[in-house]
């Protein structure tokens, strides 16, 4: 009972004491680090594909099953959660508190790997990425213009504000949303197409191997050199001379452009 017989006898001590345990509380919260967005770790790892023009149903059947049939055999595994939309699907890979993210991911990564002998060929390469909570976006910009046309505009995001903001000291990463990138609309006319006996896979094939960059090795006797063949398509009118294409050989005269509408346009806002 010393204690109390203390603080009865000497209070002016005792309240000092306490005074100074609340200054130094006051002191030390006034000073403490505050960060919104705390450096934390989670075990989650997302599969992101995409399959345009399939539906929910076939995104299920063709995409989903065949990764979650190969991730289930993943160690460490907690749940999976899939998501399918038209032309799209989502898979969040959830694994157990303390589990390394990075070793997680490339176990994904391999069982994504190993699930492309089922994928459709034609699927677009699966994005996997690490939920990374300090990797959200802190600033959001906007821009409009009233004089300008949306695809100038982008133009002028993509290829000169974007880089800028890129190699500003401390910037991680950059995204841009919203942009009118180019996108070049081939609207064949079947009626055309019927009198030639042409099909629209023949004008798909022109335009697929028309629009090509391949790299090519020139030998000389003293001299070896390489070089680019390029072919690609940078505007309408050459995509519209695009010779046409039947069981692999020429039509003879024929081009995109006499069986279908090219345009030079924009595709939907990103």
């Amino acid at each position: 009972m010393w204690l109390t017989r203390f603080a009865v006898r000497q209070p002016t001590i005792v309240t000092l004491f306490f005074l100074a345990i609340a200054l130094f509380g006051t002191i030390g919260y006034a000073s403490m680090g505050k960060n919104i967005i705390p450096n934390i770790s989670l075990p989650i790892v997302t599969v992101s594909a995409s399959y345009p023009g399939a539906s929910p149903e076939e995104i299920e059947r063709l995409v989903v099953r065949p990764i979650e049939d190969q991730i289930q055999t993943i160690r460490h595994l907690d749940k999976v959660n899939a998501t399918a939309v038209d032309g799209a699907a989502t898979i969040i890979v959830q694994f157990k508190l303390g589990t390394d993210i990075d070793s997680s991911a490339n176990d994904v990564t391999q069982a994504v790997n190993a699930a492309r002998i089922n994928l459709p060929s034609d699927l677009d390469p699966p994005v996997i990425d690490k939920v990374d909570v300090s990797a959200q976006p802190i600033l959001s910009e906007s821009i409009t213009s009233k004089s300008v046309a949306p695809a100038a505009l982008s133009n002028l995001v993509v290829n000169e504000i974007e880089p800028f903001l890129k190699g500003v000291k401390g910037v991680g990463n950059v995204l841009v949303a919203g942009d009118y990138p180019r996108q070049f609309y081939v609207e064949p006319d079947p009626g055309k197409l019927t009198g030639l006996h042409l099909t629209m896979l023949d004008v798909n094939n022109a335009v697929s191997q028309g629009n090509v960059s391949l790299p090519a090795r020139l030998d000389q006797p003293m001299q070896e050199s390489t070089i680019g063949v390029r072919a690609d398509i940078t505007s309408a009118s050459q995509l519209s001379s695009l010779p046409l294409i039947f069981f692999g050989i020429t039509t003879g005269g024929a081009h995109v452009g006499d069986v279908a509408q090219v345009v030079d346009g924009t595709s939907t806002i990103a």
